[in-house]
């Protein structure tokens, strides 16, 4: 059975001590190989002792965090962001790090990621996590999403990398069996990974709305609700999407909650 073998890059000594602290009591089985208070030091500890788990701080003094991620010419060891800012989380996603941890770290979310880091290294296939090539970057968005609030831009996760898009700009998202279709202002489509539900449940608190089992729309380019054809959603792209009778109250107590009674709708 693979074990965890960490290591602790953080400038501050407290927060390595806290850290390692935590470790030791809520995480049996994963060891502590040892802490660097700089980049260059945990260049230096990872060519020597090679761990393969990394907790990482990236607002340090001189070279950051990401510096080191963007510099290694090979990655054999997952990586957890620790860090008392929110605002990385994307990049952190584009880093292709397992988790995302914020200051003070909440021991119960530490022991998740744990949880969830050994049954993905214990897997036959965990030697593609370990690159960093296989990571479950949905996964990771949506607890940035949780944590930190609604951004402003989100990362699609696709065949080739991540695309990075503003939310004001998808129109609506259409399942496509493992997969999501996201289609943006200007007719252009991403085909990402990932369910439409759980897209759904990204965007829970924001102004999305599910219409349909197969169409998760922007209610701010909803323009008519139209009657014919059993119910449609008439969006802003020049789309006509169906509403299903079963979503149809939910689908206009949001709209008009978002729109008013001045909204226009056809006959």
């Amino acid at each position: 059975m693979t074990s965890l073998r960490a290591l602790i890059v953080d400038d501050e000594a407290n927060s390595r001590e806290i850290l390692a602290d935590l470790l030791a009591r809520h995480c049996p089985g994963l060891e502590v190989l040892g802490q660097a208070a700089t980049v260059a030091a945990a260049r230096n500890f990872l060519e020597r002792d090679k761990p393969n788990l990394v907790f990482l701080d990236v607002k340090m003094p001189g070279e950051s965090g990401f510096d080191l991620l963007e510099t290694l010419v090979e990655r054999r060891f997952a990586v957890v962001i620790v860090s008392a800012y929110s605002e990385y989380a994307l990049r952190a996603i584009k880093a292709a790090a397992f988790d995302y941890l914020l200051k003070p770290i909440d021991y119960r979310e530490l022991q998740a990621t744990v949880r969830k880091l050994v049954s993905e290294v214990v897997n036959p296939g965990a030697g593609d996590l370990l690159t960093g090539d296989n990571v479950q970057k949905l996964d990771v968005l949506r607890s940035a999403m949780h944590r930190f609030g609604r951004p402003e831009r989100i990362a699609l996760p696709h065949a080739r990398g991540l695309r990075f898009v503003s939310l004001a700009d998808i129109v609506y998202l259409q399942a496509e069996y493992a997969c999501t279709w996201v289609n943006l202002v200007g007719g252009e489509r991403v085909l990402a990974k990932g369910l439409l539900r759980e897209y759904e449940e990204l965007f829970a608190s924001g102004s999305f709305v599910r219409i349909h089992k197969s169409y998760l729309v922007n209610i701010d380019h909803v323009r008519e609700y139209s009657y014919e054809k059993g119910g449609q959603a008439v969006l802003s792209s020049g789309v006509s999407l169906p509403v299903s009778r079963m979503r149809l109250r939910s689908v206009l107590d949001r709209l008009h909650g978002t729109t008013g009674d001045s909204r226009r709708r056809t006959a």
